[in-house]
């Protein structure tokens, strides 16, 4: 054992499976427990490959020009924006691994990429797209 966390919170099973594949290299995941030293924003410095990503309440995530975020897990916790997430003139690309479904969040994208043809998409509710909306 390498690390120890104490909490006055409850998890959840999925909150539990993102710590595991956090430790295995499979999911990066922005917020609270990532920013350390009381920091609220994290930028890209490039594109980002991930599973799925959490940004916590109070928190930012700005994609800092024109990168891309590619989320590849599957269901309603693929996205789950708390906080604020900046596009600036980047991408949102949800790639996911199998054909379970996905929920995309109810917020204003640059550009939106929905990438699986054999795949169920489900909008969480309003979204806007301010340049590209594409589905493959």
């Amino acid at each position: 054992m390498d690390e120890v966390r104490i909490s006055n919170s409850a998890r959840t099973a999925d909150w539990i499976n993102a710590s595991y594949l956090t430790q295995s290299n499979t999911m990066n995941s922005f917020g609270g427990e990532e920013t350390g030293g009381g920091g609220t924003s994290t930028l890209l410095g490039s594109s980002l490959k991930a599973t799925s990503v959490t940004i916590d309440t109070g928190k930012n995530l700005n994609m800092n020009g024109a990168n891309t975020l590619t989320l590849t897990g599957n269901g309603a916790s693929v996205l789950v924006n708390s906080g604020t997430l900046t596009t600036s003139t980047g991408t949102i690309d949800f790639s996911p691994a199998s054909t379970t479904g996905v929920t995309i969040p109810a917020m204003t994208y640059y550009n939106l990429v929905l990438n699986k043809a054999s795949n169920n998409f489900t909008a969480a509710g309003a979204m806007a797209v301010s340049n590209t909306f594409t589905i493959t």
